[in-house]
């Protein structure tokens, strides 16, 4: 992979999309960063609320300018059925410009904070915007409530993957971000130029080529979301028994999974188990579980913040049904001493759990650089609609499929204060997707911390879940019967617990 340079005085920058991009021109996330206020009243209320939007203009322009494209505006062009992006590089300052930021303030408490309960979506730029009447690339919206701040970020998919979402919240909410340093302040735009290799069908197993199925859609009206907040130290505590069980079972082969990979393994079983006491799957059945991995963030450069564009990579882990409540295998080295020792009072198959969770850093692991440029030719020899639908077929959202994404890395510095004027240090900075972007079977893996001075900073290991109604209420159900969740954590997921 080459970079191609564009530098920051020019006033417009042409490029064409990679296939990733092509498919995202029409789509945005859109990420809730959730800050407790210190309370205050009256004309001082006015005056923080003044000095907080202050702030965050100036903090705001100076993230857009890490790199100059994120100022611009996207508009599309087509060609003999070819799409060329045109990024124009308005000369006025990001906080000047009302399609970039905007400010709501709402004086009141009770009655509008259970609106945004009901709804996070209306803190947001809207998701319709139209591409040829020119998009930005990033867009924020500030709403002041009753000792409550909410910054709406719409990311626009055709220029943000998440490594670079991670480093422009990371800037926007961290004051020790060195906005002065070398590292910070290249002043030109980058992409990668994809010198794309002869596809090998054997990794694409994201892709149900055969027409003969169609998956079935839930329709969005059965459609929930739901935050969840685990059991912290009895889930840290099941992952380190779970470890020194393979250990003393003379079996390392967890040495390279991750936490959050035995976390997403965890819903995984909940939600495999929820479908099939519905009579959703069966034994035999298989499930996916497809799984976006940021691949642009190979590259060292990507770290510098100039570099632009989505090369977010599907891959996907498989499980049996079979297995995944089994209490009672007695398959070695699954039971034994060291199971009554360590993790006997797990409800779920351990060897499912185990192995789901080595399937899920397996598929993770081997997004390398041949992996991406093999997955970028075959998209470039099918057209937009057959790639989603081949994927849309392999995945079965209603049935076999679950998708994942971790968001736990959105704001890397918890363990320092925000530097947004009168946070609450007391309370949890929540970082959350909007309810209004649903897609079944997804899961969302976050984090929750609170803004400390300390060095050991508290955090919460949180997740999001959109799943059909029947199927939420059986992995409720579940997770708390288990004691992998808090009782009543399962929550809208606008009103995150406390």
């Amino acid at each position: 992979m080459e970079l191609e340079i564009y530098p920051a005085d020019i006033s417009t920058i042409i490029f064409e999309p990679n296939p990733i991009e092509a498919e995202n021109v029409r789509r945005f996330k859109r990420v809730a960063v959730v800050i407790p206020l210190e309370g205050s009243a009256g004309e001082l209320r006015q005056k923080r609320m003044l000095s907080i939007q202050e702030y965050l203009e100036r903090t705001f322009s100076k993230a857009v300018a890490l790199c100059p494209i994120l100022g611009g505006s996207v508009t599309w062009r087509e060609n003999d059925g070819r799409l060329t992006a045109l990024v124009s590089m308005p000369s006025v300052p990001a906080r000047q410009r009302g399609d970039l930021i905007d400010i709501e303030y709402t004086l009141s408490d009770e009655l509008v904070l259970e609106d945004i309960n009901e709804n996070l979506g209306g803190i947001f730029f809207p998701a319709d915007r139209i591409p040829e009447a020119g998009v930005p690339p990033v867009s924020l919206k500030i709403a002041f409530f009753e000792n409550l701040l909410i910054l709406g970020f719409s990311f626009y998919e055709v220029i943000f993957d998440n490594t670079l979402i991670e480093l422009f919240l990371s800037s926007m909410v961290d004051p020790s971000w060195p906005f002065g340093s070398g590292h910070s302040t290249q002043y030109y735009s980058a992409r990668l130029k994809l010198n794309c290799i002869m596809d090998s069908p054997d990794l694409f197993l994201f892709y149900q080529r055969s027409k003969e199925s169609t998956a079935l859609r839930t329709t969005s009206n059965q459609l929930v979301s739901r935050v969840i907040e685990f059991q912290l130290h009895a889930v840290l505590a099941f992952i380190r028994n779970l470890r020194k069980y393979h250990f003393h079972c003379g079996n390392n082969s967890l040495d390279a999974v991750k936490d959050n990979d035995v976390m997403a393994a965890i819903l995984w079983a909940a939600i495999t188990n929820a479908r099939r006491l519905l009579g959703k799957v069966q034994p035999p059945d298989r499930v996916r579980m497809n799984i976006s991995v940021p691949g642009g963030s190979m590259p060292p450069k990507r770290r510098c913040g100039s570099l632009f564009g989505n090369i977010t990579m599907p891959t996907e882990a498989t499980a049996s049904v079979l297995g995944v409540a089994d209490l009672a295998t007695t398959a070695a080295p699954y039971r034994n001493s060291y199971y009554q020792k360590y993790i006997s009072g797990c409800g779920y198959g351990i060897r499912w759990i185990s192995q789901a969770a080595k399937e899920i850093r397996r598929a993770i692991d081997k997004v390398n650089e041949a992996y991406v440029l093999h997955v970028m030719d075959k998209k470039q020899t099918m057209g937009i609609e057959e790639d989603l639908a081949a994927y849309e077929r392999r995945l079965d959202r209603s049935r076999t499929g679950t998708t994942f994404e971790d968001w736990t890395d959105f704001y890397r510095s918890g363990c320092k204060t925000t530097g947004i004027p009168f946070t609450d240090t007391r309370q949890f900075i929540r970082i959350l997707p909007c309810a209004d972007d649903l897609e079944e079977g997804k899961i969302i893996l976050l984090s929750h911390f609170k803004a400390s001075n300390t060095a050991h900073c508290q955090t919460r290991q949180l997740a999001w879940l959109c799943l059909e109604t029947e199927t939420m209420k059986l992995v409720r159900e579940q997770l708390e019967a288990e004691g992998w969740i808090k009782k009543e954590s399962m929550t809208d997921m606008t009103t995150p617990p406390e």
